[in-house]
């Protein structure tokens, strides 16, 4: 135990220069705007906190940009700290185990990290006023909310992709990727790396099994694809040309540097998996009000919309103005379907999961 509290107190020091100033958790805080006494009340009280911090796993340019307008229009002040799912989970709960709660707000994609949250009450519950905008299967009623979909997509590079296997990729994305062109030039992520390659990954190999399946897998193993840790490391990669193709190149990864010019492209199978960056409120929050003024305007169809321009992403709203630029390129095209079935799938759930992690890596070697 004193090793642990030896570790937190290193971990604690770690973290204080990105620190707001820490306001006592109400007793009750609301679950509710109604409870929080209106939107007037609640602004007050956020303001008088004094800020925000939100822990989350989506790239800090993304966030950093979005939450402009939040302090533009509050005057709170928001950090934002990131990392990738896991480890930022792991100092999460270190940081409730002993009492040090640091965020107020969490941002995950694996909703089996989510759901260990809730079990464990280490956040909490609250409502938002536009709760009933959102697609049910996006959202945990009263615990978590998206903030933007992540959907499958297989991408490739447009400068050194030849123009007839490009149009293969646009046709038939999977069936491309097997491609002998493409030996040795395939980027894959690790399916360890969050709640995006969990659910790619079991689309192709369960969801759809009779098409593809495990069978599938291994063909792309065939392929002898590096494996990277992260989808940073693979955009660059791929963007560089020193792999030519990936199909972990999700539009929130690919989008917006291929809006800005960079030389790649990506294309959503028929059915393609969906999962989302889920928005949700630590349990003994800092500062319990503005994490909750920060959750309705997360939650408005103004941030929203705004967000899935910056992401070049799908939202979780039932009906949004779709204004992303990504959408007008040439080889763009929509998922037919969108499979949120990974978060409900037993076989990536729990112990399940450490056997499909195995198996994925006896494939691809880690």
């Amino acid at each position: 135990m004193k090793s642990l509290i030896r570790a937190m107190a290193i971990a604690l020091a770690a973290l204080a220069p990105i620190a707001t100033s820490s306001t006592k958790a109400q007793d009750a805080p609301p679950t509710t705007l109604e409870e929080a006494g209106g939107m007037e009340a609640l602004i007050a009280k956020a303001k008088a906190e004094g800020g925000v911090l939100l822990y989350g796993a989506p790239s800090a340019d993304k966030i950093t940009l979005w939450v402009k307008a939040f302090q533009d229009k509050y005057g709170i002040p928001v950090q934002y700290y990131r990392a990738p799912t896991n480890p930022l989970y792991q100092r999460f709960v270190q940081e409730a185990q002993v009492g040090r709660v640091q965020a107020d707000l969490i941002s995950v994609s694996d909703l089996n990290v989510l759901k260990d949250a809730v079990s464990k009450k280490l956040v909490t519950g609250y409502t938002p006023s536009r709760a009933d905008d959102f697609v049910p299967e996006t959202v945990i009623p009263g615990m978590a909310y998206p903030l933007y979909i992540t959907v499958e997509a297989i991408g490739w590079n447009t400068r050194v992709v030849p123009e007839d296997l490009q149009k293969k990729f646009q046709e038939d994305p999977y069936e491309a990727l097997l491609d002998p062109r493409l030996q040795g030039k395939i980027a894959l992520v690790t399916v360890t790396a969050g709640g995006p390659q969990i659910a790619a990954n079991a689309n192709r190999a369960i969801n759809l099994k009779d098409k593809y399946g495990w069978p599938y897998l291994e063909k792309l193993a065939d392929q002898k694809p590096a494996v990277l840790p992260s989808t940073t490391a693979m955009l660059d990669a791929v963007i560089a040309g020193d792999y030519w193709a990936s199909p972990d190149a999700n539009p929130s990864v690919f989008g917006p540097k291929a809006v800005d010019g960079a030389p790649i492209a990506f294309a959503t199978p028929e059915v393609a998996s969906a999962t989302q960056f889920n928005l949700s409120i630590a349990n003994n929050a800092p500062h319990p009000y503005a994490a909750r003024l920060f959750m309705e305007w997360a939650t408005s169809k103004e941030a929203q919309e705004a967000l899935a321009v910056i992401t070049e992403s799908d939202v979780g709203l039932k009906t949004w103005t779709d204004n992303r630029k990504s959408k007008e390129m040439p080889w763009y095209r929509p998922a037919r379907t969108l499979w949120y079935g990974a978060a409900d799938l037993p076989e990536v759930q729990g112990a399940e999961l450490k056997a499909f992690y195995a198996k994925w890596q006896g494939l691809f070697g880690r």
